[in-house]
């Protein structure tokens, strides 16, 4: 996990308990190479939030963030933004209004 992902997960995490809420972030795994037999990990974290009325899927990167509500894609690339605290911030907040 980089840096950028610690930080955005932690203020994910911060949000979300400010409002009674839990995220729990894994590595998202990647199809498996057929050359190898062993699973191989990505760098990419996720995390589900489900409610009764939806579902979240939240996808944090090595730069980048994204979630995913009610079949609508939400993307947040570094090159949007002017530094990597501007993005998690439209990031955490695009994903609150998600919020039931």
């Amino acid at each position: 996990m980089n840096d950028f992902q610690r930080d955005c997960c932690a203020e994910v995490e911060r949000a979300l308990f400010e409002r009674g809420e839990e995220a729990r972030f894994e590595r998202l795994a990647a199809s498996p190479d057929p050359r190898t037999p062993k699973l191989e990990r990505t760098g990419h974290l996720t995390a589900t939030l489900v409610f009764p009325s939806r579902t979240i899927e939240l996808y944090v990167y090595e730069c980048e963030a994204g979630f995913k509500a009610s079949h609508n894609w939400f993307v947040f690339e570094r090159h949007q933004y002017h530094d990597a605290g501007a993005l998690i911030a439209a990031f955490v907040e695009g994903v609150c209004e998600w919020l039931p």
